[in-house]
């Protein structure tokens, strides 16, 4: 049976990330250049990837299928994909 490519991403980022993921490293899969960029689109209601806390932990964290979801709707809501400048893609 095959996949569609949005479980295919949600199935690799569990795979490498683990179920959670922290904002420094969720700044990373969804192309921010920092994390304080990401608490300030997160501040400013311009990201739509629910975070939270975990007591006796430091900072925010947000689940993996959340961000997987959020990338999907994203491609969905473009018709043009772009990359941000930090990622590499093959044969780009």
């Amino acid at each position: 049976m095959e996949i569609s490519a949005e479980e295919a991403l949600l199935n690799e980022l569990i795979e490498k990330h683990g179920e959670i993921v922290s904002l420094d490293l969720l700044s990373k899969i969804i192309g921010y250049k920092t994390v304080a960029a990401v608490k300030y689109a997160i501040k400013k209601e311009q990201l739509s990837i629910n975070t939270f806390y975990i007591k006796g932990r430091k900072g925010r964290y947000a689940m993996t299928r959340d961000v997987a979801c959020w990338l999907i709707e994203c491609r969905k809501n473009n018709s043009q994909v772009t990359y941000p400048n930090n990622l590499r893609v093959k044969g780009k």
